[in-house]
């Protein structure tokens, strides 16, 4: 099984095509060892789709260019450590409240409003211009997509 992964090595904003890691021949899909690719596994959240509406939003309401990246890192590692201890919380009660820490790290002082304003780009994310072609490759060549997130 090949995996295909967010590759930002430090979110530096460079991004690989999705598929560069495991792109096959023009008929077929295989691993180096050449065994045949039977299913490719997706991250959705900056591997597919672009947080990009919701970094505008936290830009307009003044949080800064950062804001995205702090935001981002900590809902991941809020998300982490409430799996790791076994501990369930609703995906939007994770992300509302790394984002209001991020928004008073900003110097901005949350509310419910603002906060319910800056998630809601999270229902409006475009995917990346590759993740269609990318889909549509694996597709003509038999090969399953699947994703798995953390996100709900």
């Amino acid at each position: 099984m090949a995996v295909a992964r967010d590759r930002h090595g430090g979110r530096t904003g460079a991004r690989e095509s999705v598929l560069s890691p495991c792109l096959g021949t023009a008929s077929t899909m295989s691993t180096s060892a050449g065994s045949r690719v039977e299913v490719v596994l997706f991250d959705v959240v900056e591997t597919l789709f672009s947080l990009e509406a919701v970094g505008a939003r936290l830009t307009a309401a003044g949080a800064g260019d950062v804001a995205l990246e702090l935001w981002f890192t900590r809902f991941l590692r809020d998300g982490f450590a409430l799996a790791a201890s076994g501990t369930y919380k609703p995906f939007r009660e994770v992300a509302a409240n790394s984002l209001t820490s991020v928004l008073r790290a900003s110097g901005i002082e949350p509310n419910e409003r603002l906060v319910a304003h800056i998630l809601a780009a999270l229902s409006e994310l475009e995917p990346y211009p590759d993740a269609r072609p990318a889909l549509e490759y694996l597709f003509d060549r038999g090969v399953r997509a699947m994703t798995l997130t953390n996100g709900a």
